[in-house]
């Protein structure tokens, strides 16, 4: 079945704010805290195995940009169904194009690797170790997508379908965040600036205030420690905010002495990408002079 074209992707909630890793950890086990509703939640990702040919195959924790990318696939389509059988094309390579990536054979195997973790890792939704009412939620959301050999590139190698829970399904469709699905193209180089953009399009519409205020160190603990020390930290989120804005124009965001400034703000809408040029270079242009606090 060919692939239909996608303008808007959507996430749960709770991927706008717990992310999986940037780049390859070690271990079976990824853990980062997230924040919405207005409860403390940890999301776990736990490496997950499958049956290969009579043994077990065991899968890293998916990460980067690709995971992401077809996450957002996944979920676009789901959301447009409202079914958990996802169609995914008749090759590879036409995914791959679709995603907005090139279809070299590094990328395809990249492609084999990262969608095959996806699909065996676990999602876990805990509520925080002091809330008296502490529950598990597996929110997984690949059932079952088949493999294909490493070295196959026909069509007919190329799964046609994947499945997801129901339970996953649920939650997505009980409060989908939308996204732009060509700005999640134009950011695909950079995880980092993927999961701002992504933050931003949940976080920003559904403010009450006039104006919030972040500091660094709740920004460096949402989109978690691993970027390591906080002025380290502070520089990375700026080169990726600054991306993710570039497509959001619409985002009202300031960088000030201390952390950042959000208001509230209208969704991503793909039909107003390019608008506002002038004002958002006015405020690029301010963000780069605004006084940074000093680590």
């Amino acid at each position: 079945m060919p692939i239909p074209l996608v303008t808007t992707a959507y996430a749960p909630e709770v991927l706008c704010q717990g992310f999986l890793p940037r780049s390859r950890v070690d271990g079976m086990h990824w853990a980062t805290t997230v924040r919405f509703r207005g409860r403390q939640h940890a999301l776990s990702l736990v490496v997950g195995t499958e049956e290969t040919e009579g043994s077990h195959q065991v899968h890293p924790i998916p990460y980067g940009s690709l995971p992401r990318m077809v996450l957002a696939w996944i979920n676009a389509m789901a959301v447009a169904t409202k079914s958990t059988s996802i169609p995914m094309g008749e090759s590879g390579y036409e995914f791959l194009h679709h995603l907005g990536m090139d279809a070299s054979g590094m990328r395809y195997t990249a492609l084999r690797a990262q969608i095959h973790a996806l699909a065996a890792c676990k999602f876990f939704l805990h509520t925080a170790p002091d809330q008296n009412d502490r529950q598990t939620t597996d929110i997984t959301p690949v059932r079952e997508f088949a493999t294909w050999p490493a070295s196959g590139s026909s069509r007919s190698n190329w799964p046609g379908s994947l499945t997801l829970h129901d339970e996953y399904l649920a939650h997505l469709l009980e409060s989908p965040v939308t996204l732009d699905y060509q700005s999640l193209k134009r950011l695909n180089g950079s995880p980092s600036a993927l999961d701002v953009y992504t933050w931003l399009a949940y976080q920003l519409p559904r403010l009450d205030q006039v104006c919030v205020k972040m500091g660094w160190t709740e920004l460096h603990r949402l989109f978690s420690p691993h970027y390591g020390a906080t002025g380290d930290f502070r520089k990375k989120f700026i080169t990726a905010i600054q991306a993710a804005l570039t497509v959001y124009p619409r985002a009202l965001v300031e960088i000030v002495r201390g952390g950042i400034e959000l208001q509230p703000s209208p969704p991503p809408d793909s039909n107003e990408r390019f608008a506002l040029r002038s004002a958002r270079a006015k405020r690029r242009t301010k963000m780069q002079d605004s006084p940074l606090e000093k680590s």
